[in-house]
């Protein structure tokens, strides 16, 4: 009798000892597992910040519109606004946002940017840096971001004063003013149709 206890309480060692082997392999395991899920994590945080300025810069660019060209007319067409610029190096890469404005939202403003300017705003610069040009109908109330550079011929729906966004804190001050300037002479040149 002595033999078949001695056998058993062997076995049962045996099986306790496989049984914590057992656990503490599936322990390193999981501990694995876990440690590749927090890298994983952690580059898909750090890309997170790099999707997140894609997804808003795409945001941005789809708020804007490309114009109609007219190539044989030497035109560029703004037809939510009625209007049409020269065709030129400046206005061939313009975008444009045509929307309701004011307190009322009524009436309507045209944003008028560059290609180069549309969506690529950084946290440096201001979000609204991407308003080069805004052509607004004559009011005192409206809160327009600039100042006056010139004006057109009232359109349809009585855009007219031509305000031209401050270079300040809108990156490259020289390249901005620049490209602001240039895109201001031809909105100056804008007709209605």
């Amino acid at each position: 009798m002595t033999k078949k206890q001695t056998s058993r309480k062997r076995s049962f060692a045996l099986d306790s000892t496989f049984i914590l082997w057992v656990i503490i392999l599936l322990l390193v395991v999981a501990q694995g597992l876990s440690a590749w899920h927090i890298t994983k994590l952690k580059e898909y945080s750090d890309n997170s910040d790099i999707s997140m300025s894609f997804l808003l810069r795409n945001a941005e660019e789809d708020r804007y519109k490309y114009p109609v060209i007219d190539i044989s007319e030497n035109r560029v067409y703004i037809p939510e606004a009625r209007i049409y610029l020269p065709l030129n190096d400046t206005s061939r890469n313009l975008r444009y946002e045509y929307t309701k404005h004011g307190a009322d939202f009524k009436s309507r403003i045209l944003y008028i940017s560059d290609s180069s300017v549309v969506g690529r705003q950084t946290d440096e610069r201001y979000a609204s840096c991407d308003k080069v040009v805004t052509l607004s109908p004559r009011t005192d109330a409206q809160p327009v971001i600039g100042s006056v550079v010139g004006s057109i011929v009232p359109t349809k729906d009585g855009l007219r004063d031509i305000y031209m966004h401050p270079s300040e804190g809108c990156g490259g001050k020289e390249w901005y003013a620049n490209m602001s300037q240039k895109l201001a002479e031809v909105v100056k040149e804008a007709k209605s149709y």
